[in-house]
């Protein structure tokens, strides 16, 4: 069952079967959520002037975001000695997602722009369409 504040953001999940899966949320003036906590334990979040996440706090581990002012798309997300980092076509999408050394996934996208193939060094998965127009 979900509990809602008089903005309608979900403040509450309450898991009647499993009860320690439940979660509480709270949210900043602009409706973002700025805390969480669950089974996950707690989190917290900060943003930017322009509304993108600054740094997420999980226990007592800080993952910090920096964007290109450019395009306002993420380029790293950073914590504790390790930076991930995001590369992307012209047209927007991520092209490239470099999670550390031995973690890195490429992406291909086809001719309307969405990304059907991500590669890694053990793996490829495609994404095909569920089912075939007839017609």
């Amino acid at each position: 069952m979900a509990i809602y504040d008089p903005a309608s953001n979900i403040t509450a999940i309450a898991d009647g079967v499993v009860p320690n899966l439940s979660q509480i949320l709270t949210y900043d003036d602009l409706n973002r959520v700025a805390t969480a906590s669950g089974i996950y334990g707690s989190q917290s979040y900060t943003y930017d002037g322009v509304g993108n996440r600054k740094t997420r706090v999980l226990g007592g581990t800080t993952e910090t975001y920096a964007y290109s002012p450019a395009a306002n798309q993420i380029t790293t997300i950073t914590k504790t000695g390790n930076t991930r980092t995001f590369t992307y076509l012209a047209t927007g999408q991520v092209s490239k997602d470099v999670r550390d050394t031995s973690h890195t996934y490429t992406f291909t996208a086809n001719d309307n722009g969405r990304n059907v193939v991500n590669s890694h060094p053990i793996a490829t998965l495609v994404s095909r369409p569920i089912a075939t127009p007839v017609g």
